[in-house]
């Protein structure tokens, strides 16, 4: 029994082996394509999930801050954002956070990095203002909160990076007391940023009137 094999630059685009050898191809680029995005779903998905928990904690240290007579119930309040009809309009605003900071990355890394302290405030805005009522949200589209969170940003980049850079420390003992840290490590974080945005909207509270 004798074996021949065919060289791939000898295949005339005439004869079947090329068909077979084009078919083959073609079926290993659409299998690696539908993976690729198979994955990228699965990674926006399981994003989106923490980012709506990470909101939860933030939106109720907010409140908290605002009014510390308040009492609420540390475990369901972590998953408040869950039980909001309008969910889904923080995942868009979190969409296009993405978007626009891989577009900056793709120029340079520091850039992106830049637009991504830019937009960090973009959830506490999308707060402050559906607590106004829906008719006051409906004078702002969702694009706009990152726009009027860049505004907001100005001059305070720097310091933002430097909050973030005070956490490190906390994270790394979180990582190694195998996680039971975050049990203490996650209320101080929420507290921290929460009263960062409170006091930033508090200086600059004509940031509102710049997207209607």
């Amino acid at each position: 029994m004798t074996l021949t094999f065919v060289q791939p630059n000898s295949v005339s685009p005439s004869s079947p082996e090329f068909g077979y050898v084009g078919f083959g191809y073609s079926l290993g680029q659409s299998v690696h394509g539908a993976w690729t995005i198979l994955m990228f779903l699965l990674v926006f998905i399981f994003s989106a999930l923490i980012m709506l928990l990470q909101n939860s904690i933030l939106f109720t240290g907010l409140d908290w801050i605002r009014n510390p007579e308040m009492s609420f119930n540390p475990v369901k309040s972590s998953f408040s954002c869950f039980k909001k009809t309008a969910w889904w309009q923080l995942v868009v605003i979190m969409f296009f956070q993405t978007m626009f900071v891989i577009f900056w990355s793709i120029l340079l890394i520091i850039p992106g990095i830049i637009k991504m302290f830019s937009y960090s405030q973009a959830f506490f805005l999308y707060k402050d203002v559906q607590s106004r009522g829906e008719d006051e949200a409906k004078k702002y589209s969702l694009i706009s909160y990152i726009t009027m969170s860049r505004r907001l940003m100005r001059g305070h980049k720097w310091e933002y990076f430097v909050l973030n850079l005070s956490f490190i420390g906390w994270f790394i003992l979180g990582n190694m007391s195998s996680g039971i840290g975050y049990i203490w490590i996650l209320p101080y974080y929420g507290i921290t940023y929460s009263n960062y945005y409170n006091k930033l909207i508090a200086q600059h509270p004509e940031v509102f009137d710049s997207e209607k």
